[in-house]
C-alpha cells in the first residue's frame, strides 16, 4: 500500500515534466505563439557560400509580457536560404514587427562561433534603422530574396592558408622542431 502513493507521485511528476517540455504555446505559457518565416539572402546577386547571421530586432511585439521574452534568429545555408527560429532550431518566430540585422563572419572551428570582422562592415548592424523589416501577423511569412551589398573581395579566396600568425609559412618544409632540439 505504501508504494502506491510513491508511484502516483512519480506519475504526476512525470506528467508535469512532460507538459513543461511541450513545444506548443497552448501547453507552455512561457512560449509565444509562433509562425514560419523563410527567405533567401544573396550578396551582390550571388549565393553567399557561407552562413550569414540574421537577428530579428524587436520594434513592436504583439505579446509584451516580460515573462515571455523571445529572441528570433537565423543562419543562412550556403545557398542563402534561411528559416527563422526562436526557442529551438526547428521552430519559428512570434507575432510582431522586427528590423533585420545581417552579419557575415568566418566560422571558427575551435570556438564553434562566428568570429572576425563583419564582411558587411557593419552596414546592416542596426535593427532599429534597418531597411529590412519583418511583420508577422497570424500567418507564415516568406521574405523572398533579400539582396545585400558587399565588396567583391569577400568572394575571392586565398590560394594558400596564411600561417604567418603562428610563426611559419605554408612554404616551409623543414622540421624546425628537430633543428631546435639539436642545438643548430
Amino acid at each position: 500500500m505504501r508504494s502506491l502513493p510513491k508511484c502516483l507521485s512519480l506519475l504526476i511528476l512525470a506528467a508535469a515534466c512532460f507538459a513543461g517540455c511541450s513545444r506548443d504555446a497552448e501547453f507552455n505559457p512561457v512560449r509565444k505563439k509562433t509562425f514560419p518565416v523563410t527567405g533567401k539572402v544573396t550578396v551582390n546577386g550571388k549565393e553567399p557560400g557561407a552562413a550569414i547571421e540574421i537577428n530579428c530586432v524587436v520594434i513592436s511585439e504583439a505579446d509584451t509580457d516580460p515573462a515571455r521574452v523571445s529572441n528570433s534568429v537565423a543562419n543562412t545555408q550556403p545557398d542563402g536560404t534561411f528559416k527563422v527560429w526562436t526557442y529551438d532550431t526547428d521552430d519559428v518566430a512570434p507575432e510582431g514587427e522586427y528590423g533585420l540585422t545581417f552579419s557575415w563572419r568566418d566560422y571558427n572551428m575551435m570556438s564553434k562561433a562566428y568570429t572576425g570582422p563583419d564582411k558587411f562592415k557593419g552596414r546592416y548592424g542596426d535593427g532599429k534603422k534597418s531597411e529590412y523589416k519583418l511583420s508577422i501577423k497570424d500567418k507564415p511569412v516568406d521574405l523572398g530574396v533579400i539582396d545585400l551589398e558587399a565588396d567583391e573581395s569577400v568572394f575571392t579566396k586565398k590560394s594558400e592558408t596564411d600561417y604567418s600568425n603562428i610563426g611559419f609559412s605554408a612554404g616551409d618544409t623543414e622540421d624546425k622542431g628537430s633543428q631546435g632540439s639539436q642545438g643548430q
